[in-house]
């Protein structure tokens, strides 16, 4: 005879998730990476900018934050070049299109 199945209760984050913040102005479009049609989002920083330190730091908790999370629901980002003044995400491409 079959066991039923045991659920196991949701797991709570062992710390608080960061506040996500927009980057300022990202270009999106898509592009071909390694054969495979992606999203590749990218942001000029000018140095001379007044929030420019903000902007960038706002990339790199973006990569962070998409680099740790691995679902099948969260577009999976597939590699960045973190290189100021020009830096790039390059995303899974949803091929359905933006939820909004």
């Amino acid at each position: 005879m079959a066991q039923p199945l045991a659920l196991a209760p949701p797991l709570a984050p062992a710390c608080p998730l960061p506040q996500l913040t927009l980057v300022h102005d990202p270009q999106v479009f898509t592009a071909t990476f390694r054969n495979t049609l992606i999203a590749a989002k990218k942001l000029t920083v000018d140095p001379n900018q007044h929030d420019a330190d903000q902007l960038t730091h706002d990339f790199f908790a973006e990569v962070g934050l998409l680099n740790s999370l691995k679902h099948p629901n969260v577009i999976m980002l597939l590699g960045a070049v973190v290189t100021p003044p020009r830096m790039m995400m390059l995303l899974e491409l949803a091929s359905e299109g933006a939820l909004d």
